[in-house]
């Protein structure tokens, strides 16, 4: 890999933890004067240790229904696994959007940890007749807003409008 550009992080697993990499501040003007030869195990150091313990804010959307299908009521419309590095994170928000809102009543929608069997909303993400949810009465349960790594989250959607919404994305908010 002498004279290889990487187009992502991954590949530096690919790599001895002694090889050289070129290093190089694109925050400034291009100078391969400024550039340094960097060991492998110094850079996968510092994308481990030092950026991913700064981040302390993470957001994971989940398209749950495509935006030309109708909401239906269910358990499980859409989940993801928890990684190793949210060990320990909690659940601080939610807020979704629809393509095209539902007519007459509301939906509403939850947000569940499938491993603990708890729900961590203890208010709801609710839509009456608009495309975005985002008014603040969402309430996290703080008795069961922690996750662990290999916990699966679940979106349910426990009620539709008479004439169900179209499409459904939920954004989720997670803090160290």
């Amino acid at each position: 890999m002498a004279t290889d550009k990487m187009s992502n992080l991954t590949e530096l697993a690919d790599l001895a933890a002694n090889d050289l990499l070129l290093v190089t501040d694109i925050s400034e003007a291009l100078d391969i004067d400024k550039s340094k030869k960097v060991k492998v195990s110094t850079v996968k150091g510092y994308i481990v240790g030092e950026v991913s313990s700064k981040i302390s804010v993470k957001y994971v959307s989940i398209i749950v229904i495509p935006s030309a299908a109708y909401c239906s009521v269910g358990d499980n419309k859409a989940f993801f696994p928890i990684p190793a590095p949210m060990e320990g994170w909690k659940l601080t928000g939610v807020k979704g959007w629809v393509s095209e809102p539902g007519v007459t009543g509301t939906m509403t929608v939850q947000i569940r940890n499938k491993s603990t069997g708890e729900d961590m909303l203890s208010t709801k993400l609710t839509f009456a007749s608009e495309v975005e949810s985002d008014n603040g009465a969402v309430e996290v349960d703080a008795e069961n807003d922690e996750v662990s790594e290999g916990n699966i989250i679940c979106v349910d959607i426990d009620s539709v409008h008479t004439t169900a919404a179209k499409g459904l994305v939920v954004e989720t908010k997670w803090e160290a």
